[in-house]
């Protein structure tokens, strides 16, 4: 039987490891990536491949929790879907509550940024490429929040300015709406 990186280690500290990996590459992205206004660097290539990495972790971290098992792969949408019924329901749930949400199909837009992890760090070896950040955003929100709401991570809030109306975020950051 080949060995798994989680073999010996106990599943809480398993899911904390992904979940807090999740979140440092989601704070990355943020940091990188305009999003609702807030200012940003506008590090496209790193924010993509940061999102999209996150949003790795939160699924293999679901995976784990579900499974006792570590997924394997960075195609978001075999993980996503690879997950129970019950849980894609509770993820869909909560992201359709996002504020400004970019689209409400989101089996769709996993799907389009499946392979955003691969090809966003080779991107010069593609002639185009595209992928919607604001979809991005909204499904790591989402997980993240199941995630808080169903018990299995609990976090420092680092979302909590996402959840307020544009117009707070951009005043407590100092920075109006014209």
């Amino acid at each position: 039987m080949k060995s798994r990186w989680t073999d010996g280690i106990a599943k809480p500290k398993v899911l904390k490891s992904l979940f807090d990996q999740g979140v440092s590459f989601h704070k990355a992205a943020l940091k990188c990536l305009p999003f609702n206004g807030m200012p940003a660097d506008l590090l496209v290539e790193p924010g993509v491949v940061n999102l999209a990495f996150a949003i790795e972790c939160y699924l293999k971290g679901f995976s784990f929790h579900e499974n006792d098992e570590p997924a394997i792969g960075h195609e978001l949408d075999s993980l996503y879907f690879a997950l129970s019924d019950a849980l894609r329901g509770k993820i869909l749930k909560c992201y359709l509550t996002v504020p400004f949400l970019n689209s409400t199909e989101l089996d769709k837009c996993v799907k389009a940024m499946a392979t955003a992890f691969v090809d966003w760090r080779y991107v010069f070896e593609k002639k185009e490429l595209s992928v919607s950040f604001g979809e991005m955003f909204d499904f790591a929100r989402a997980l993240h929040e199941t995630a808080v709401a169903e018990g299995i991570f609990a976090t420092s809030g680092f979302l909590e300015d996402l959840k307020r109306p544009q117009e707070r975020v951009l005043e407590k950051s100092g920075h109006r709406l014209r």
